[in-house]
């Protein structure tokens, strides 16, 4: 049987490992970067993901209370275990959260997506770039997850939908 080298769409290597490819895979929560703000002053974290063979693969969290972020944050929270109550947090409480859930394992669920960056010499340069499209729990032995009414001093804080 020959090996075809001419394509090597997708394993892409380096010194610290390959890309990884498109699928599902099993990884563990290697580590929650910083708080930081974005551009538009938006606050955000890094999560990073590991697997054995294959370069850390890190996904953005936003923290500005849309639709879209909290939905994010209810994925990775669900999947690593973590229960949310129906109330409303802090950012840096949701980052300690998630960061006091390094080395657990999930399950994830990785795309490509098509990148442009300028490179040091100025020129374009376009690459196909992993991204977490979903977490899931590793074993469906986990308990679901409830998201529980809280009442914080003397009401209940209703603020967020989920």
């Amino acid at each position: 049987m020959a090996l075809n080298f001419g394509d090597l769409t997708g394993v892409e290597t380096t010194s610290d490992g390959m890309k990884f490819p498109v699928g599902t895979h099993d990884v563990y929560l290697e580590n929650i970067g910083n708080l930081k703000k974005d551009k538009s002053g938006g606050i955000y974290f890094l999560a990073y993901f590991a697997k054995a063979g294959f370069r850390t693969l890190s996904n953005y969290y936003s923290l500005k209370g849309d639709v879209r972020s909290l939905k994010g944050i209810i994925n990775l929270f669900a999947a690593l275990g973590i229960p949310l109550e129906k109330r409303t947090y802090d950012e840096k409480n949701i980052w300690e959260m998630a960061k006091n859930a390094k080395g657990k394992k999930l399950t994830i669920e990785v795309i490509h997506e098509d990148s442009t960056f300028t490179g040091n010499d100025g020129t374009l340069i376009q690459t196909k770039q992993p991204r977490v499209i979903l977490c899931k729990p590793l074993t469906d032995d986990i308990e679901e997850i409830s998201f529980t009414d809280t009442v914080v001093g003397n009401e209940a804080d209703e603020s967020i939908d989920f």
